[in-house]
């Protein structure tokens, strides 16, 4: 009907992810404490220098140390593939920026992209954290919403839930794909979580590129009340 916004997400989806979000707060992955992360120092104190390996690690301690997996050792491996400028595919959506891998003994292996990581800081912090999630949530019941096949929206969803939603945001805009969660359903879910631990959505904003903040103003102006406060309801459980 004329005069009437349309939610940019779809009820289905919508449903979707306060559920996901729900699990993550039974999981302990989300909790009223949680902060917003921010890529700032004092989220990330590693310093770079000139060798890849050292600041890769660093990284992802740092990472792993906002996840609550302080203790959790993994290993890094840098990806092996020819250098950006001769990989160049016009029919790609994505790239693969990282990859987790675990057999289930002994640490997990993450392969990262050195280039990336110095070309495109915000895009890696947002890999690292996704491939991070992927040890957390293997690490619980891994029931939740959709089951395996959801794996890795869950995944996106699970770094958002974690206070990473800057880092899946502004990575993705700075990525220019979509990831597999969409942009609109990544600012619902990161209103959603700004809303139940009353997070400063300002901040968030101001910290992210300039449409990806529009989106996230966007979600925040349709997420239903209800939503929010039965997700504040289940973190003070």
């Amino acid at each position: 009907m004329f005069g009437l916004r349309r939610a940019p997400v779809s009820a289905e989806m919508q449903d979707w992810l306060l559920d996901g979000l729900l699990w993550c707060a039974g999981a302990g992955i989300l909790r009223r404490d949680t902060p917003l992360v921010l890529p700032t120092s004092a989220f990330f104190p590693t310093r770079a220098g000139p060798d890849d390996q050292v600041l890769a690690e660093g990284l992802m301690g740092d990472v792993l140390r906002l996840l609550g997996l302080g203790d959790v050792a993994v290993e890094m491996a840098p990806l092996q593939r020819v250098a950006a400028q001769w990989r160049y595919d016009p029919t790609a959506l994505g790239e693969v920026g990282g990859s987790w891998q675990s057999d289930g003994t002994g640490a997990s292996v993450v392969h990262y992209d050195p280039e990336m990581m110095r070309a495109r800081p915000l895009v890696f912090l947002s890999t690292l954290a996704h491939e991070a999630v992927h040890e957390r949530l293997h690490r619980s019941t891994r029931d939740w919403p959709g089951g395996a096949e959801a794996e890795e929206p869950m995944t996106d969803l699970a770094v958002i839930a974690a206070g990473c939603g800057v880092l899946q945001l502004g990575g993705a805009e700075d990525a220019g794909w979509q990831g597999y969660l969409g942009q609109e359903s990544r600012a619902h879910a990161m209103a959603l979580v700004l809303g139940a631990t009353e997070a400063d959505a300002e901040v968030a904003g101001a910290h992210l590129p300039p449409r990806a903040g529009r989106t996230l103003r966007r979600a925040l102006s349709h997420i239903d009340a209800a939503d929010v406060t039965e997700l504040a309801t289940a973190l003070r459980r």
